[in-house]
């Protein structure tokens, strides 16, 4: 990263994705605060250069919710989400993996906020509706959407 930071700049196209890479791996080691800035920093550098509904932006935003889930940030992460969810849509289509991934990480954030629960079900519901129309009812993704919605089930169940 500080070598593409010193040959290309620092907001770069291959500095900002070396960065956001970087940052990955530190989500992966445990720093989830270390990748938390370094996910900004790279998501604020995108929507300056590329602007907020850029695939690289929208890629970046999609990553700092997911470290934002991990610390149990869900309003945030929920915020970002939602903007990602639309944009995404609006840009890549509402049937393309990129805005279902996005689809399925906001239904997750969903799920683990008090009062929500119906709405993360039917998130999942149509990302579950979207991937057996895209992928089949046996692929691994729709398999793992459908376990998504079965934890929104078990988790109303032991609340009730």
């Amino acid at each position: 990263m500080k070598i593409s930071q010193k040959q290309f700049g620092k907001e770069n196209s291959i500095t900002l994705m070396a960065k956001q890479n970087f940052a990955r791996l530190v989500r992966y080691e445990g720093d989830l605060d270390r990748a938390e800035s370094l996910m900004r920093d790279v998501l604020a550098s995108r929507t300056k250069l590329l602007g907020a509904k850029h695939i690289d932006t929208l890629e970046t935003a999609n990553s700092l919710a997911r470290v934002l889930r991990y610390q149990s940030k869900q309003s945030e992460a929920v915020n970002i989400l939602r903007d990602t969810v639309k944009f995404r849509g609006s840009v890549l289509g509402p049937r393309h993996h990129d805005t279902i991934s996005s689809m399925n990480n906001l239904a997750g954030c969903l799920s683990e906020m008090k009062g929500k629960s119906l709405e993360a079900e039917k998130m999942f519901k149509d990302v579950i509706r979207i991937l057996i129309q895209t992928l089949g009812e046996t692929h691994r993704v729709t398999i793992n959407a459908c376990g998504n919605l079965g934890v929104v089930y078990l988790k109303r169940d032991d609340a009730s």
